[in-house]
């Protein structure tokens, strides 16, 4: 084989592995991404159904109330699951949920599987009554 046809060879091996370590790169950002992106959206969807809870509870003075609608604040979230509903003596509200990232591999890495369940708890005030 001729001098120039190796480095052809080894110039195309490079170039593959740098491909291949990119898309490596990509794809672990993107993991990465959907895990800090769901932390974030949870935290303002608890923050809506405390919200809503604390609502009903100053209009209905009811704990099943006060669930409902925290779980109909839920309902346009696809994955959040409501753990707890709590009022204070204030008529504050206090809602516990939690949602695993969707995710492409991250999960079948067993030492990151902790990473991708997030729970977050929230209190909120019902706005004054007009």
């Amino acid at each position: 084989m001729n001098l120039s046809a190796e480095r052809g060879d080894i110039i195309l091996s490079g170039l593959l592995r740098m491909v291949a370590g990119l898309l490596l790169v990509g794809l672990a950002l993107i993991e990465t991404g959907a895990v800090a992106v769901n932390a974030v959206q949870l935290d303002e969807v608890a923050t809506s159904a405390a919200r809503a809870a604390a609502v009903a509870w100053r209009d209905h003075g009811s704990q099943l109330a006060a669930q409902d609608a925290a779980e109909r604040a839920l309902a346009v979230e696809s994955g959040v699951a409501l753990e707890t509903v709590s009022i204070a003596s204030d008529g504050s509200a206090t809602v516990t949920l939690h949602r695993d990232a969707a995710v492409l591999f991250l999960d079948r890495v067993p030492p990151a599987r902790r990473f991708l369940r997030h729970a977050v708890t929230k209190s909120a005030q019902p706005p004054p009554a007009l």
